[in-house]
């Protein structure tokens, strides 16, 4: 059985249908979606975001969602699917994935799985490809237009520019333990790899990125996360080009989903 275990910040709760959508695709029997608000949400606002989720994921058939108050980092989200993983058969599949993380297979997640069990292969790892929109700018991400034609130029820009790790944990067996973030699995663990890595389409590079980065050049961040530079950098970037500029980046134009694209309707 395939699990996805994702947190859903309230700045980009509109994902959530293509993110569903996606994976229900792919092959995911069972989804864990958490939706997180940060601590200075009034209730009012807290309840308002929850039900808002509640109901994008009533409309795909889904009608299980946690509700998270906590700041939005890698080692909270970390402790909490910690939390849900230890409820997941040790012998299942889980999907880790943000929602603005798409993963691509080399084929049938289904057949790629059942060749794993036959294997003895445990876990599958991925690698980023940013999606960004035409010309590089932070488009506004709009839930009634596909999210592929929306950001159709992939590009490197968290190796390039933020230099951060584009490596990411993608598929594992529900016993291992994965660090935060998603991107490596703890030491110390026996792992089979499966020898082809799946593509991660990576939609962080919307309109609303700037703002849903800003508190990672607080004082606080700096002094709890050494990797705020990474931040720093994407803004100086932005700072001086206005942009992504993709002159400065390896581009290409995957033609993944164009026909799915095609064919997408306006949700309800």
């Amino acid at each position: 059985m395939i699990h996805l275990i994702s947190t859903v910040e309230a700045a980009r709760i509109s994902w959530l249908p293509q993110f569903i959508d996606h994976y229900k695709e792919l092959g995911v029997d069972q989804f864990h979606i958490t939706c997180q608000v940060p601590p200075d949400f009034a209730q009012e606002e807290r309840e308002r975001v929850y039900k808002e989720v509640k109901r994008l994921l009533a409309g795909e058939g889904i009608h299980e969602c946690q509700l998270l108050v906590c700041q939005f980092d890698a080692m909270n989200l970390r402790n909490h699917h910690d939390k849900i993983q230890a409820t997941i058969p040790a012998d299942h599949w889980i999907l880790l994935a943000d929602i603005d993380e798409f993963h691509e297979y080399a084929g049938s997640l289904k057949a790629i799985i059942a060749n794993c069990e036959s294997n003895g292969i445990n876990i599958i790892g991925g690698d980023f490809l940013d999606r960004v929109g035409p010309s590089g700018k932070l488009e506004v991400f709009d839930p009634g237009q596909p999210i592929w034609e929306q950001y159709p130029i992939g590009c490197n820009i968290t190796q390039k520019v933020l230099k951060g790790h584009t490596n990411k944990v993608v598929c594992a067996k529900a016993y291992l333990k994965i660090k935060f973030a998603n991107h490596d699995p703890l030491n110390g663990q026996r792992l089979y790899w499966y020898p082809e890595r799946a593509t991660v389409h990576h939609f962080k590079w919307d309109q609303s990125v700037a703002e849903r980065l800003q508190f990672r050049l607080t004082a606080y961040w700096k002094k709890r996360c050494h990797w705020w530079v990474q931040t720093k950098r994407f803004f100086d970037h932005i700072a001086k080009y206005g942009k992504i500029n993709l002159d400065t980046l390896q581009t290409s134009f995957p033609s993944y989903k164009i026909e799915y694209a095609k064919q997408y309707k306006t949700p309800a």
